[in-house]
């Protein structure tokens, strides 16, 4: 296992800056993405294994299924599909509104 590497590859893929050719876009501005979107992102990778990883190197933490409103859920999912959860702090979206009404 080369920790560097696997790393280089989250960091690319997650935490990019979006005009880089590495990044990969995630649908969840909440910071929320479940199990199956980590699985599709990293393929060639035991989905335990990277989830593992990142959560051993606090770049997510898992997420008690019970504790989530269905309404924070990622873009495109449903209650029945959400299966475990991870919460990714740096991919929560902080841009202000326009204007406060």
């Amino acid at each position: 296992l080369h920790k560097e590497s696997i790393l280089k590859k989250v960091n690319g893929a997650l935490f990019a800056d979006p005009s880089l050719k590495e990044y990969i876009h995630v649908a969840s501005n909440t910071g929320i993405v479940p199990r199956a979107v980590i699985q599709k992102i990293f393929p060639e990778y035991n989905i335990d294994m990277i989830t593992q990883f990142m959560i051993h190197f606090e770049l997510c933490q898992p997420v008690d299924l019970s504790q989530v409103d269905t309404n924070m859920a990622p873009e495109g999912s449903s209650s029945s599909d959400l299966g475990p959860l991870f919460f990714f702090p740096a991919l929560v979206n902080v841009e202000r509104p326009s204007s406060a009404t």
